[in-house]
């Protein structure tokens, strides 16, 4: 009795691929209620369904009022047991099921077809390209003139790599302050950070950290370390990741050299929005010295980009540091507000 029912579903799909060319629309939503959504779905995750149509900017819509799913190219499907293959979404059919269509060989169902439950999916999204690279390099100088003269500056370039379940992080900052032509700051600042996504958003992480400031008496600071991380968030507007672990660090501070065991922790969250024209970030990063006087540091970056033209966007970063035992003589609290411009390459 299997088979007519296979045989049925079978003669839906190649209607359904052979009439998806000649229809004006992309992706399609059914609500339960009739309404019909037609545009991009650019993900499908466990309570909505985020939808990209021509007319509008992208939306959310509950995933329990649909009542069925198509589209025209495949997503990338992860099932609830970690399982992932790359389908097209052909309709729901009785029972809360969804009919998934397999690219190339599958091991889903007869001919690539298979029914499963709605539940059984845990989210879909457009597949991720194998390799990626997004840059930016950012210019912030704020000048003030009158009873005191005072520049402060701060450049900053960071590219991200992604090669399948390996990604790259690189960043480097330099920082200048100056008031009444006295340096305040001069900090060098290098970060290096490589992980591989073993396992559904779950990666281990190695990073290594280089440090300079003369002004707060930090000759060097060198960090290396091991971290466990989780992404809380990955869609296409949206990322949160948090990992945590422990490393050694090698320091000169206050003249005096040390080195021990520390405790990391970082956290990372950007959000584009309005369009894609505007991005909130934020990121910081703590250390917990396990020598010494147990010293804890910690960096954020706050900011905000909205593109101005191109791949230029102008810029907001309010940056703050701690240190809990700094230099003798110096204050552990550090505070920057600037603005400036940015470009993407």
């Amino acid at each position: 009795m299997r088979t007519p029912y296979r045989l049925t579903r079978i003669i839906l799909l190649l209607l359904t691929t052979l009439l998806l060319p000649l229809t004006a629309w992309a992706d399609q939503l059914v609500m339960k209620n009739g309404d019909i959504i037609t545009g991009k779905i650019t993900r499908v995750e466990d309570k909505n369904i985020e939808i990209d149509p021509a007319y509008t900017q992208k939306f959310v819509v509950k995933r329990e009022a649909v009542a069925s799913i198509v589209t025209d190219k495949p997503l990338e499907v992860e099932m609830v047991d970690g399982r992932k293959i790359n389908a097209r979404f052909a309709g729901v059919e009785e029972g809360n099921q969804v009919l998934l269509v397999a690219e190339g060989v599958s091991t889903i169902g007869i001919e690539g077809i298979d029914t499963i439950g709605i539940d059984a999916v845990y989210k879909a999204t457009p597949p991720k390209k194998f390799y990626t690279r997004e840059s930016h390099a950012d210019a912030l100088i704020t000048i003030n003139e009158g009873n005191t003269r005072s520049r402060s500056s701060l450049f900053n370039i960071d590219t991200r790599l992604r090669l399948g379940d390996h990604r790259q992080y690189a960043k480097f900052t330099l920082r200048r302050d100056e008031n009444d032509g006295v340096s305040t700051k001069k900090q060098n600042l290098f970060t290096y950070e490589y992980d591989w996504l073993f396992r559904r958003n779950w990666y281990l992480a190695a990073t290594a950290l280089y440090e300079r400031d003369p002004i707060r008496d930090l000759n060097h600071r060198f960090t290396f370390g091991a971290l466990l991380g989780h992404d809380f968030i990955d869609s296409s507007n949206q990322f949160l990741t948090f990992k945590a672990g422990a490393g050694y660090t090698d320091e000169n501070l206050g003249g005096q050299p040390n080195d021990g065991p520390v405790g990391l922790w970082e956290l990372e969250y950007r959000y584009k929005f309005s369009g894609g024209r505007m991005e909130f970030l934020h990121e910081h990063t703590g250390t917990y010295q396990h020598y010494g006087n147990n010293n804890v540091i910690f960096r954020s970056n706050t900011g905000l980009r909205l593109d101005v033209l191109w791949d230029i966007y102008a810029t907001a970063s309010y940056r703050y540091n701690y240190e809990s035992e700094p230099a003798p003589g110096k204050v552990g609290k550090d505070s920057t507000l600037a603005f400036g411009l940015g470009a993407k390459f």
